[in-house]
């Protein structure tokens, strides 16, 4: 509890958008990441909610938010901790724990740390031919062994905007100004 106070301290002159001067930027930030209004399945997913500690209650909230938003027709998750968040989000998605090979529709990818760093080449390879169809939310980007995966990902061409939330970090590919954001969450 005390080490998420001070990351809060850390992170509090980035809170709710400002400074941030694009709007489709600060509207994500804004409706989605910082969204504090409760949503329709919110009730319905009190009881996982009451299982998870507060980071995990954190990440399940936003990832249903991220769904709701993108409206992807696939979903790579390996985590089913959140599977029932994600499909809450988006009724139409389909939810895999394999990567998906085509980018046609919407897609959102949601790596845990551990699962990044065993498969960095091969994310690295994927993001080098990503479209702008694809969200791609990287857990734990400030741990020690996916920091550099984070850098990494953050100097490809293919990335155009980032929303590092301190627990995960957001990429988007489509065709924006490249503008990395450090968000209070």
């Amino acid at each position: 509890m005390l080490k998420r106070i001070f990351i809060w301290l850390l992170r509090c002159t980035h809170c709710r958008g400002f400074g941030i001067q694009s709007p489709s930027a600060y509207q994500f930030v804004r409706y989605v990441i910082n969204e504090h209004y409760p949503y329709y399945k919110y009730d319905d997913l009190r009881l996982q909610l009451n299982e998870m500690d507060t980071v995990q209650r954190l990440l399940a909230k936003l990832y249903f938010r991220l769904a709701n938003y993108w409206q992807p027709c696939m979903v790579f998750n390996v985590q089913p901790a959140y599977a029932e968040f994600i499909s809450s989000g988006c009724l139409s998605s389909t939810i895999t724990d394999t990567l998906p090979l085509s980018l046609r529709n919407h897609t959102l990818l949601i790596m845990p740390a551990d699962y990044a760093t065993i498969h960095a080449t091969e994310l690295i390879e994927f993001v080098t031919q990503a479209n702008a169809n694809l969200l791609l939310v990287i857990e734990g980007i400030h741990k020690r062994k996916v920091k550099p995966l984070w850098k990494q990902l953050l100097q490809t061409d293919k990335v155009s905007v980032s929303f590092d939330l301190f627990y995960c970090g957001i990429l988007f590919f489509d065709n924006r100004i490249k503008q990395n954001y450090k968000i209070n969450f």
